[in-house]
């Protein structure tokens, strides 16, 4: 499937969004060299034994746009790339990913300013768009294997 950059973009932020903790945000998106410590994706025995399930295994969970929109502008700015559109445009191109599948709405219709989506695509379509991309998504996963 062929996608303009920033809607291939935005649909990888949404992967991200879906798949990582809102707690992680900071560690994964901060400029500080401080939030980001920490080992990545490391599973403890202590989590295992308590019955902490990967997100992977569970599957995407929802996010709000305000939180898909930070994350894109993050990966924008780590590929230090300056020509983002306005934020109108990837309201609509949002809007196109919805009704293409790609991301699936899962707020009630009348909640158009505290609207909820989730990633309706598998990590090998996200990695697979990633790879024709040359994006590091393993880069932004917490916790993905």
């Amino acid at each position: 499937m062929q996608l303009p950059v920033f809607t291939a973009y935005l649909l990888l932020s949404s992967f991200i969004a879906s798949f990582n903790a809102p707690s992680m945000d900071a560690r994964l998106f901060s400029k500080t060299s401080h939030a980001r410590k920490g080992k990545r994706g490391v599973v403890r025995k202590t989590d295992l034994k308590r019955g902490k399930i990967r997100q992977q295994v569970l599957g995407p969970r929802a996010f709000t746009v305000e939180r898909l929109m930070a994350i894109f502008f993050s990966v924008m700015a780590e590929l230090d790339e300056r020509d983002v559109q306005s934020i109108v445009d990837l309201q609509i191109q949002l809007a196109t990913l919805i009704s293409l599948r790609l991301v699936v709405r899962v707020s009630a219709e009348d909640r158009v300013e505290s609207m909820k989506c989730k990633c309706n695509v598998n990590y090998s379509f996200a990695s697979a768009l990633a790879a024709r991309m040359r994006f590091d998504l393993s880069k932004f996963l917490w916790d993905f294997q």
